[in-house]
């Protein structure tokens, strides 16, 4: 393993995919370092296998090891410091518990104050996720002023998602056509860095936001088109893209081809724990629907 000089040097032991993975890393690093020598680098650690812990919803066990950081830290102006405070908001937030802005607050200000941009960012974008409406929008603004004027290329890289947030703030705020505008702000950034992947979900939310519009038949044409895109870069099945099959067919009254598409949704996301975390309806929708399509194909053998 190579020795840990910075903060960046830590985010690249990080699979957020893969949360298990990741807290292993962290704990393979922690182990090769002396905390009585290097306390903060140490601390920082300890931030990012809690955030690793609290991925895997094992929030008790994240929020020790965050008091094990806070310890080293001994409240020292530093990087440690505000990555405590963001991963503590993160946890609060995850967990459903309250105050979590007041620690991404806690986190912005003391990043601006050490001119540490890219974590400005972090703790601006996670206010631009709690809060709602007007504020939500201003936090995100801040983020991208940031992020745009930035000499950090690490800072310039939150850029995409920053785009991506704050199009689904104007599309929550029913100001579809601004959402629109700026999906493709970010799919166009994504697409300049060969950023596949977010490409596609930048493209699929294009797609949702013409349904949003009632264009129904380009939403559909450009679903099916991102299936197609998605198949021939061997990129693994995508059950939000089934679902918005489901629900733009069953919209457009083609109830019938529709509920296949929710089977499939539902087999390839129930287990998705973003999802069950905050949209179990949407689950329970799914399953509904799925349910009906079952009902269907027992009567057709009977």
């Amino acid at each position: 393993m190579n020795t840990l000089a910075d903060s960046q040097d830590i985010d690249a032991l990080w699979d957020y995919m893969d949360p298990i993975k990741s807290e292993q890393c962290f704990t393979q690093a922690i182990a090769q370092i002396n905390p009585g020598t290097l306390p903060l680098l140490y601390a920082e650690l300890l931030t990012q296998q809690a955030r690793a812990i609290g991925l895997q919803q094992q929030y008790e066990r994240a929020f020790a090891t965050l008091a094990d950081a806070d310890a080293l830290i001994n409240n020292t102006s530093s990087v440690a410091l505000v990555r405590y405070y963001l991963e503590y908001g993160r946890l609060l937030h995850s967990s459903r518990t309250s105050h979590a802005n007041e620690y991404f607050l806690k986190s912005y200000t003391l990043a601006i104050e050490l001119h540490e941009d890219f974590y400005a960012i972090d703790a601006a974008h996670m206010l631009g996720i709690i809060e709602k409406g007007l504020q939500s929008l201003e936090w995100n603004t801040i983020a991208i002023d940031i992020a745009e004027k930035s000499i950090h290329p690490r800072a310039k890289k939150w850029l995409g998602s920053l785009y991506n947030n704050t199009a689904w703030t104007y599309f929550f705020s029913e100001n579809y056509q601004k959402a629109y505008t700026i999906f493709q702000k970010s799919k166009a950034w994504y697409a300049e860095r060969n950023l596949l992947n977010e490409e596609f979900i930048a493209e699929w939310s294009l797609a949702r936001t013409l349904r949003a519009q009632g264009h129904l038949q380009e939403a559909l044409q450009a679903q099916l088109t991102l299936l197609e895109n998605r198949q021939a870069a061997n990129f693994p099945e995508d059950g939000y893209i089934s679902e918005e099959l489901g629900e733009i067919l069953l919209s457009m009254g083609r109830e019938q081809e529709a509920t296949p598409h929710f089977a499939h949704a539902f087999d390839l996301l129930r287990h998705d724990i973003w999802l069950q975390q905050n949209e179990d309806k949407r689950l329970k929708r799914l399953e509904l629907l799925s349910n009906n399509f079952s009902n269907s194909q027992e009567q057709e053998h009977e």
